[in-house]
């Protein structure tokens, strides 16, 4: 269970830091409001940034998914305390998910940004990483049965 866990969370971590490696070597810069409105010039990077985020705080159908319901189905039949302030700690990552793509992604463009999307070098990178990320969500016992 702890594999499948770390294994999942390998590839979404990899997918989201892929994607912020894709703009920083676009734009040259770390401040988060200068990337405002990213998703009316990217729509494309954009989409793949949601659904790597909507992994990251584990939505259904996404490898987070199994992976924390499993973790977090172990630590709530170990300690009900425990698992209370595991669930709390979910919430609260999955807040600053939604946040970190609403003032990223969303809103109005500044202007100052390079007009394009990802290349075809990036999407080679990027998407075979969310097929597995998809894939480990809807065939869980399919990664399991692969992996062991």
């Amino acid at each position: 269970m702890l594999f499948r866990f770390m294994l999942s969370h390998g590839l979404i971590a990899s997918g989201l830091f892929f994607l912020v490696g894709f703009l920083y070597n676009r734009f040259h810069v770390r401040s988060i409001e200068n990337y405002s409105g990213l998703g009316t010039i990217m729509p494309i990077m954009s989409m793949f940034f949601f659904v790597f985020t909507l992994a990251n705080i584990a939505f259904p159908l996404t490898s987070g998914f199994i992976g924390e319901f499993l973790l977090l189905n172990a630590v709530f039949h170990y300690n009900y305390w425990l698992g209370g302030i595991v669930a709390i700690s979910i919430i609260l990552g999955a807040v600053y998910m939604l946040r970190l793509f609403q003032k990223s992604m969303l809103g109005t463009n500044n202007g100052n940004l390079f007009n394009g999307d990802l290349s075809i070098k990036e999407h080679w990178i990027i998407i075979p990483l969310m097929i597995f990320v998809i894939a480990g969500g809807i065939f869980p016992n399919w990664v399991n049965e692969f992996l062991f």
